[in-house]
């Protein structure tokens, strides 16, 4: 995944004067929403009957459960969205399914 964040204007005081945001904060944001899905297996909601799901626990997996398919497209919505909530100004998400194919997010 690749954010970017952007806004109309620089702070003008503080600890953030001439930032957008700071960049410390900004990676900590980012780290912790794509720890929350690092080394897990991504399920959507639904998709799989009860016993694979206990299969996978029985098998070690980790599994997150997403009320959406897991595209590289609705994915990067998922991240935009919940850096967006959390008062992040990002402006666009990729989510690389390839070294050379990516799905883009961004909110006009």
């Amino acid at each position: 995944m690749v954010a970017y964040i952007s806004q109309s204007y620089l702070g003008s005081e503080g600890t953030t004067k001439d930032m957008v945001m700071d960049f410390g904060v900004f990676k900590k944001r980012l780290r912790e929403l794509t720890d929350e899905l690092d080394h897990t297996f991504l399920v959507e909601e639904g998709s799989l009957m009860e016993k694979t799901i206990e299969c996978l626990h029985e098998e070690g997996f980790t599994l997150s459960i997403l009320p959406f398919r897991t595209t590289a497209e609705n994915l990067a919505k998922y991240f935009f969205d919940r850096l967006a909530a959390q008062g992040v100004p990002v402006s666009q998400i990729e989510v690389y399914e390839t070294p050379l194919n990516c799905a883009i997010y961004t909110r006009e």
